[in-house]
């Protein structure tokens, strides 16, 4: 072989080479431009470690910042797009299942206090971050709690020290108003709520006070409270002086003696019911001076009856707490002698009974409200017309 030959077989050989040089290298390039990561995050970047609570008690929770991580995709999405060789196919979804996988999980997380250490583990889908060419790191680290505020610690018991209701009115009308006399300005800016409400109690009644108040403002007083808001409670008895009789038991004969006497003065002026008296029991009135000349005569006790309005009809302005009816049996006479049996009724209202048992009663101004010559129709005025609002008993 001559020399000429083995020059152009050396230089063929070389040209191969170089070739084959270049396409590896071409392709060395492209696989790295293929597999190369767009973006390379650091999970920790998108977190904020924020405390609450106070010192004993703080928390501590890992905040993703959303506005950070949602520039973050978007630049992501945008290499994707500018990428001159994609391998893999990316949706909206693989985006979106990626951020949802996400996580920063703390370790002691709650009853922490100033100086304690809490650790952070960062975890990803990262089956999916490959997909998206993100080259993550996703390292634990450690942080040091402060900042926690140091507080006192109330208690549901401690709010309600220096809380009274008190009360004032015959009961069933009891108002009551809350009293909080603390020295503490966070317990005295506190919402102190009744369940259920009522604009009057009776005694004996349970009034539930619920105490409401805000977390921030009791730190920002360098305060906490061992219950939560809304559910601190305690209980309070209504009490009256004085309740407004509810039954005829409560009634003692020497007060309905009292009454029966008092009511005799009511008998004054015989006119108001003279006329219709005389012409029911078919008798002709007469006149002097063309005035009727009735008067009463010996009245006496017949009966008494306790009349008490049931509480659905207590909010009528009309209706008393009770009525005390006495009934008379009586005669009324006119100037020519003429005279004629009939009945007639002396009312009392709202009796009360005190603290001592004694019963109270304004009987100043007894005044006779019906007269009638039948008995029926008293008993219609004063029983009858009552019996859907009140609860009526004869006194014994």
């Amino acid at each position: 072989m001559t020399s000429w030959e083995l020059r152009r077989r050396r230089t063929k050989k070389i040209t191969v080479c170089t070739v084959i040089f270049f396409i590896v290298l071409a392709a060395l390039v492209l696989c790295f431009l293929m597999l190369r990561p767009y973006e390379t995050w650091d999970l920790k970047q998108f977190y904020t470690l924020s405390f609450s609570g106070y010192d004993g008690k703080g928390n501590a929770e890992a905040v993703l910042d959303e506005e950070r991580l949602a520039e973050a995709m978007d630049t992501l999405k945008e290499d994707h797009k500018n990428a001159l060789i994609r391998l893999r196919s990316c949706t909206d979804q693989d985006y979106e299942a990626f951020r949802n996988s996400m996580q920063a999980i703390l370790l002691s997380q709650d009853s922490l206090k100033n100086g304690d250490s809490v650790r952070i583990s960062y975890t990803c889908d990262e089956t999916l971050a490959k997909k998206l060419n993100l080259n993550v790191h996703a390292e634990e680290e450690t942080v040091t709690v402060t900042g926690l505020p140091v507080v006192t610690v109330l208690t549901a018991e401690d709010l309600f020290r220096d809380v009274s209701i008190v009360s004032s009115g015959i009961s069933p009308d009891v108002q009551v108003t809350i009293e909080n006399n603390s020295r503490i300005p966070f317990i005295q800016g506190i919402t102190l709520q009744p369940d259920d409400p009522k604009e009057s109690y009776a005694e004996g009644d349970v009034i539930t006070l619920r105490a409401y108040y805000s977390e921030e403002e009791a730190l920002a007083a360098h305060y906490a409270v061992d219950t939560p808001s809304g559910e601190c409670v305690k209980e309070y008895t209504v009490t009256a002086d004085s309740s407004y009789i509810t039954d005829a038991s409560m009634l003692s004969s020497d007060f309905v003696k009292q009454a029966a006497s008092v009511g005799l003065s009511a008998f004054t002026d015989a006119n108001e019911y003279g006329v219709r008296i005389f012409c029911e029991a078919g008798l002709v009135p007469v006149y002097v001076n063309k005035q009727a000349t009735f008067e009463w005569v010996s009245p006496t006790y017949r009966s008494a009856y306790l009349k008490c309005t049931r509480e659905e009809y207590l909010k009528d302005s009309e209706n008393h707490f009770n009525d005390l009816d006495i009934i008379y049996e009586c005669t009324i006479r006119q100037a020519n002698g003429v005279t004629c049996p009939c009945y007639a009724v002396v009312r009392f209202y709202d009796l009360v009974v005190n603290a001592d048992g004694s019963i109270s009663c304004d009987l100043s101004y007894p005044k006779v409200m019906s007269a009638d010559y039948r008995l029926e129709n008293v008993n219609k005025t004063v029983i009858h017309a009552f019996e859907g609002t009140h609860t009526i008993t004869k006194v014994k």
